[in-house]
């Protein structure tokens, strides 16, 4: 689905590796994203979907944006279209680990339904049909939009905007430090994914 050239870098700057690899390399050959009217819609009922929901738990992921959808229902959520979207920088996003407000940079006209992703167990914590429990991490403090989650089961989490902003603003940037931790943390574990002919990051 894509991937940012200052995600690379600033996963480059932890030491990693990075990888451009196309959609079909999981052996799925028809395009997943279309253009229409100038929106991007999912095509083939929802098989991007069923591609991301099949793959959670195989490897460590970590959504952004649109990424940040697609984790949301793979995990069986629903997506809906904002009144007013989300554009431009100083968008303020309250962290609920610890309270912390993040000045960040959106550009998205969808979000997740919170509601939608199963039982409420508490406030912010959901237990899914078929991938345990996931909290909303993450909430836009002018709307309270859904704009973060974490799998508790699942070395997976998301945010809806962008911390590889450039040239920024930066105070989400910690979560490429948190992502290469969850990295580490499941090597060995996960099932690896082979690619054949992978772009290599710049």
């Amino acid at each position: 689905f894509g991937i940012c050239l200052g995600s690379q870098l600033l996963g480059q700057a932890l030491g990693a590796d990075t990888y451009k690899l196309t959609f079909g390399h999981r052996g799925v050959n028809q395009p997943v994203l279309r253009r229409a009217d100038g929106v991007v819609e999912i095509t083939s009922h929802n098989h991007g979907f069923a591609v991301q929901a099949s793959s959670l738990g195989e490897l460590p992921t970590f959504g952004i944006c649109l990424g940040s959808q697609l984790v949301g229902r793979a995990l069986g959520a629903e997506t809906y279209k904002l009144t007013f979207g989300h554009h431009g920088v100083n968008q303020p996003v309250f962290r609920r680990e610890d309270g912390v407000v993040e000045i960040t940079s959106h550009n998205h006209g969808f979000a997740v339904r919170a509601s939608s992703l199963g039982e409420q167990v508490d406030a912010h914590r959901f237990t899914t049909a078929d991938h345990g429990d996931v909290e909303v991490s993450h909430v836009n403090l002018n709307d309270d939009v859904v704009e973060g989650l974490t799998a508790r089961d699942l070395p997976v989490f998301s945010v809806q905007y962008h911390p590889e902003a450039a040239p920024g603003p930066s105070d989400a940037r910690y979560l490429f430090a948190r992502f290469a931790e969850l990295v580490e943390a499941t090597r060995g574990r996960a099932r690896p994914v082979t690619a054949p002919h992978p772009q290599k990051g710049r």
